[in-house]
């Protein structure tokens, strides 16, 4: 079946690493030096892309996994990127070891090492084409890492190697210990940056301390047009999980799109402009593209259809899908989430990484054998803008390591997402999911058009 959707280190660093003068936009600001990696990112090898469809099915899995734990005992609206969250922990799985390892292994749907790590720079490598776009109205999809470390904090080159080589990321040098708040400063400029000014503040007051040694932060941006515009509007009403009625203005449609349902639910895939050539990474399937997903549960039905998410439910709902002539009407929705990482990640059994006795991150530095490191805390940040143009979303994860010392179809259907639903974004060729989350109560949440 098609796996879709099933959307520091003074002396090694001199030695593994050249200092580069970077522009004025790009530095961080004052107090934080970039060291470029001695290696970097190549077009991936077979074996490597091999590996991807196994990567994305673990990606898609910790999605849906991730979904229900911020969802379980709330009614909020939600919205994440699994593959922002995994790809930052990626970072930091490069430098476990033994149960600490094995446990981000277990929990994070992670591939072994010798693999995970080519497999993620083969996907990087091909979704850095879609930072190319070609027209004003093309998809834009931007993703950056970063790695701050203690200016005199010692690395291991075999964890330089693999920052450079797989995840196309260098160093930023800051002083944690003497001017840590200068450091947050510019880990968060960086990330308002590489996220177009809609993440502004991903590491708050208070989370550094003179034990900090290195954060781990990865951003990711969307912008792209639908292939097909909302032109319609009207207000209709939506009933809360509760009961509720309101009324919403909603987007409206009739185009012939991917079309699903089952006994329970309905299911749209709406696709983006492109506007550039992305290159194949695998063999068959789906060509290049960006979609979102609508998942509909049916009335009283929205808990049953939440706790089947699977990443063999979602690559389903594509594999089923045929082109119906759907007549769609679909509320705007814009808000933010910043759900609780650390305490999330617990909740789903991950735990040795954050315990400064057991946690296991010798790979990272030499030193990390006398003095461990640590995950302190981490954290997400993400925004969605869903309007009668297209989809803007970006979001940004954050990890702190403290040192311890078409055709006209007959088929035709009709879709009103009046009550709360599921929705994520997915990339048609590979089908790994950028983004994820929920509508429940779309007022005051609502983009203009």
């Amino acid at each position: 079946m098609r796996r879709l959707l099933i959307l520091t280190w003074v002396l090694i660093l001199l030695a593994g690493c050249t200092p580069v003068t970077l522009p004025s936009q790009k530095t961080g600001g004052q107090g934080a030096q970039y060291v470029a990696a001695k290696v970097s990112r190549k077009r991936p090898g077979e074996e490597a892309r091999a590996h991807v469809p196994d990567l994305v099915h673990g990606i898609n899995a910790f999605a849906t996994d991730f979904y229900r734990a911020g969802v379980r005992d709330n009614q909020e609206n939600l919205v994440f990127s699994p593959y922002s969250i995994e790809l930052a922990f990626s970072l930091a799985y490069a430098g476990a070891r033994e149960d600490t390892a094995a446990q981000m292994q277990e929990v994070l749907h992670f591939l072994p090492p010798d693999t995970h790590h080519p497999a993620w720079g083969a996907l990087g490598w091909y979704l850095s084409h879609m930072e190319r776009p070609e027209g004003k109205e093309a998809l834009r999809l931007h993703v950056a890492n970063s790695v701050w470390v203690q200016q005199d904090y010692p690395l291991r080159e075999t964890y330089l190697d693999i920052l450079g080589r797989y995840y196309h990321v260098g160093l930023w040098k800051v002083d944690f210990i003497r001017d840590r708040e200068r450091a947050r400063e510019a880990i968060n400029r960086w990330v308002q940056q590489e996220t177009e000014g809609k993440i502004r503040e991903l590491i708050p007051r208070g989370a550094l301390d003179e034990m900090t040694r290195l954060v781990l932060a990865n951003a990711i941006y969307f912008n792209g047009l639908w292939v097909h515009f909302f032109t319609g509007k009207e207000e209709r009403p939506f009933t809360l999980v509760d009961g509720t009625p309101i009324t919403v203005t909603m987007m409206t449609q009739k185009e012939i799109f991917p079309y699903a349902e089952g006994e329970d639910y309905q299911a749209v895939f709406l696709p983006y402009k492109l506007g550039t050539h992305v290159p194949n990474l695998l063999p068959g399937g789906e060509s290049p593209g960006v979609e979102m997903l609508i998942l509909l549960p049916a009335a009283g039905h929205l808990d049953e259809v939440e706790q089947r998410l699977s990443p063999e439910f979602l690559a389903s709902l594509r594999s089923q899908a045929e082109e119906y002539l759907v007549t769609l009407k679909l509320p705007p929705f814009k808000f933010q989430s910043d759900p609780p990482l650390k305490h999330l990640l617990q909740d789903m059994g991950l735990n040795i990484p954050f315990d400064r006795k057991r946690a296991n991150f010798q790979g990272i530095s030499p030193r990390a054998e006398e003095f461990p490191l640590y995950i302190s805390d981490a954290y997400h940040q993400a925004t969605i803008d869903v309007n009668w143009r297209g989809t803007e979303a970006a979001a940004a994860t954050g990890i702190v390591l403290i040192e311890v010392s078409g055709v006209v179809s007959d088929l035709q259907a009709t879709m009103i997402v009046d009550r709360p639903f599921i929705f994520a974004i997915v990339e048609r060729h590979t089908g790994v999911v950028l983004f994820m989350g929920r509508v429940m109560d779309p007022r005051g949440a609502t983009s203009d058009g």
